[in-house]
């Protein structure tokens, strides 16, 4: 398919083309049915990891929409240090990171299905509390009536059970 006839074609039932925002970000992907467009490294000077990560995951977004992938697989992160001497004679550590990823055009059916994916691993940390704070959300939830007491007592059985 040609780019310029998905653009004619979004315009025409009055649809806008995806932002960065609609590009989706994955470690892994089934790229069976995705075409790839390139692969490119963001390096950062950022000193703290997080920091870094989130410049380089926006670059790797922007990046990708301009060359009209709809998705983005995070490959390798890799780190090397260097020191630098200051003017006063002392040296100072430069951490450099460089985050590699492959952008591929996907059909909006697998995307959707790697988005939906991928929302569901970020509410995945939640299992990850420990039991003792997993029932005071629980009892908190029903003491707020925001479930109900058989809710309740079948979500408690279920924490207790992975004991």
């Amino acid at each position: 398919m040609k780019y310029q006839s998905i653009c004619g074609a979004l315009i025409a039932l009055g649809l806008s083309l995806p932002s960065s925002a609609d590009v989706l970000v994955v470690d892994q992907l089934d790229t069976q049915h995705c075409r790839l467009v390139a692969e490119n490294t963001c390096e950062s000077k950022k000193s703290k990891e997080s920091k870094a990560l989130a410049k380089c995951t926006q670059w790797h977004k922007n990046t990708a929409k301009d060359q009209q992938a709809n998705t983005v697989v995070m490959e390798k992160a890799t780190e090397s240090e260097r020191r630098r001497p200051n003017f006063d004679g002392s040296w100072k550590t430069i951490t450099e990171r460089s985050y590699v990823a492959r952008y591929f055009d996907c059909p909006n059916e697998l995307v959707q299905a790697a988005s939906t994916e991928a929302a569901a691993n970020k509410s995945a940390p939640a299992a990850n509390r420990s039991i003792t704070e997993r029932l005071r959300l629980l009892k908190e939830l029903r003491e707020k009536s925001l479930i109900t007491e058989a809710e309740y007592t079948a979500k408690k059985a279920d924490i207790l059970e992975s004991l």
